[in-house]
């Protein structure tokens, strides 16, 4: 589905800035916000929300496309950041009739539930497939998106050959901190 992807690594945009028929994802706009009347959206769960409640981007897309989100040749997409929940959001948006394959929704399910909650959901085999390298210095590039999207098109037509399983690191689980909050142990 053609649609402008508008990709500044790092940067923020302020909701009413955003043009008519617009999705900002993950971060790009603050903030969970919506303003359907002028067809503009930010699927976010890092900043003003509950992190316990607000639902990961690609759920959030997901969700927006089973209800009806139009997304057409004059929508225009803005991204600050390449990872597993923006590449597999961006996908959804290019081919939301897609979103109710089986194999989409599971994906959707397990990458949504490690990027909003972290560790304490197992990743999908492919999640870290679909974003740079945690630590990865090398630029963000819009061909790295388009490989990240062309993985996940594989593996909805089930084309997908998983990597060798990651040894399991131990864990004793999670404890709370005013300080901190939730944090790993």
């Amino acid at each position: 589905r053609p649609m402008k992807i508008n990709f500044v690594f790092g940067q923020t945009i302020v909701f009413t800035s955003l043009p008519a028929n617009s999705i900002a994802l993950d971060g790009a706009v603050q903030g969970p916000q919506i303003d359907a009347a002028n067809r503009k959206f930010s699927f976010d769960h890092h900043a003003g929300c509950t992190r316990l409640v607000t639902l990961a981007t690609c759920q959030q897309v997901a969700t927006a496309i089973h209800l009806g989100l139009v997304i057409d040749d004059e929508t225009q997409v803005y991204i600050n950041d390449l990872d597993t929940d923006t590449s597999l959001s961006v996908w959804l948006l290019a081919n939301p009739e897609r979103a109710n394959e089986e194999r989409v929704k599971e994906l959707v399910e397990k990458v949504g539930l490690t990027d909003a909650h972290g560790p304490i959901y197992p990743a999908h085999a492919i999640h870290r497939e679909l974003g740079p390298a945690y630590g990865n210095k090398e630029p963000q590039t819009l061909g790295m998106l388009e490989t990240f999207l062309a993985k996940i098109t594989q593996y909805a037509n089930g084309e997908w050959k998983a990597p060798s399983a990651r040894p399991e690191r131990p864990s004793k689980g999670y404890a709370w901190s005013p300080k901190t909050g939730w944090q790993a142990v």
